[in-house]
């Protein structure tokens, strides 16, 4: 559950808003952030994806950070930068 002080929601962007948030898991808080901006429904957007971490003999430890692109309504990309 997100919980925050003065959550607005906008239909017209697609976006909402929060401050004072809490994101808690069974009630207990897990993570706190005095600002956030996030999507409420599912439209596409360009953005980060979320980060994958490996580690093999070969390479040692591996960042992946995906980037999505939303280039059109019916195009887009992914790019797959590793670290």
């Amino acid at each position: 559950t997100l919980k925050g002080n003065n959550v607005k929601l906008n239909p017209a962007t697609g976006f909402g808003t929060a401050t004072n948030a809490t994101l808690r898991v069974k009630d207990f808080p897990v993570f706190y952030t005095p600002y956030i901006y996030f999507p409420i429904d599912d439209r596409r957007q360009s953005g980060f994806l979320p980060p994958s971490f490996s580690s093999t003999s070969d390479t040692g430890f591996t960042l992946v950070t995906p980037y999505y692109f939303n280039l059109a309504p019916n195009y887009d990309a992914t790019l797959y930068p590793r670290y």
